[in-house]
């Protein structure tokens, strides 16, 4: 489900409420895109591209707009494997709202692309600060890597940190954290090299 607005136009363009699915079957894994080139996505619905079949891993889905992505209290983001690694979730905008549910599953990847980001104290799920900041917890991201999950913090701008955090603690899983900044590919979702989260 794409999009392209002109500039001169900040209407939502990408707006879904229903169920968008491309599960993963024997060893091609599914992809799930809302794209909005100039625009804003809105989801409240649900995206699943995790696997039916046993010992298949997770599929993709890729949220990526140029301006505002949201995903609402209702919105269900589903990548897991059945008995197998999990899949990939991307969520890109110039400015983010996260809520809802987003299951990669176990040795999956969630990416989080705003075009600034701060890393602060606590658990705070990745949240949006203003119209150019968006924050995620040093808790989240602890929790995210000791349930095996990997982690990929990209800013177009910058990636900063509250005074408070000065470490980061994961002895307990096995996810990796890498931060990047930079654009990710317009075509294919791809992770960067991981470096230790622990």
């Amino acid at each position: 489900m794409t999009a392209d607005v002109a500039n001169q136009l900040k209407a939502t363009v990408v707006n879904n409420t229903g169920l968008v699915e491309a599960h993963s079957i024997t060893s091609h894994n599914g992809t799930v895109v809302l794209s909005a080139a100039g625009g804003n996505i809105e989801n409240s619905g649900t995206l699943d591209a995790s696997a039916t079949q046993s010992g298949v891993s997770g599929g993709q889905v890729v949220i990526r707009g140029n301006e505002q992505t949201a995903l609402s209290d209702t919105s269900k983001v589903l990548a897991s494997g059945d008995g197998a690694k999990g899949g990939l979730v991307e969520v890109s905008g110039h400015s983010l709202k996260l809520r809802g549910e987003v299951q990669v599953g176990s040795r999956g990847t969630v990416i989080i692309d705003p075009s600034k980001l701060s890393i602060t104290t606590g658990s705070t799920v990745p949240s949006s600060t203003g119209a150019t900041t968006y924050q995620v917890g040093l808790g989240y991201i602890e929790n995210q890597l000791n349930a095996n999950n990997n982690v990929v913090l990209v800013a177009s701008n910058s990636i900063g940190h509250s005074a408070g955090v000065t470490s980061l603690t994961a002895g307990t899983g096995t996810g990796n954290l890498t931060l990047k900044t930079g654009k990710l590919s317009a075509t294919t979702p791809s992770t960067p090299t991981p470096v230790p989260g622990s």
